[in-house]
């Protein structure tokens, strides 16, 4: 099978996400991706809306993921927004993490067990 149509089926959400995140990608895959991409010809509403909400979820996956204590907030770079938009979306999610009230409640279990 190959690499064009591994990734011609995929929704552009998943493009997009991809093309967010392509570390995990090789350069031949990303060139095909954003070709496929191109040839979508998605409009600019519907292009924002997603590229909004992929960047959301990867800075509420980050935030969740963060540990306060040792490790230090980086904001991921986006090949569609810039990055005080990236910021912004920081800044939203670590809102809405700290406004859920179980979000740094103290776990004795944890601390008895040294964790």
């Amino acid at each position: 099978m190959s690499i064009y149509l591994t990734y011609v089926s995929k929704s552009d959400f998943e493009l997009i996400s991809i093309l967010e995140d392509p570390e995990d990608y090789t350069s031949e895959a990303i060139e095909i991706i954003e070709e496929i991409f191109e040839d979508r010809n998605i409009d600019q509403e519907k292009l924002s809306e997603i590229v909004l909400e992929v960047n959301q979820r990867k800075a509420k996956e980050i935030i969740q993921n963060l540990d306060p204590l040792n490790d230090e907030l980086e904001f991921h770079q986006s090949k569609f927004l810039d990055s005080e938009k990236v910021k912004q979306i920081y800044i939203q999610a670590l809102k809405d993490h700290m406004s859920r009230k179980d979000s740094f409640k103290f776990n004795v279990w944890l601390y008895a067990l040294g964790g």
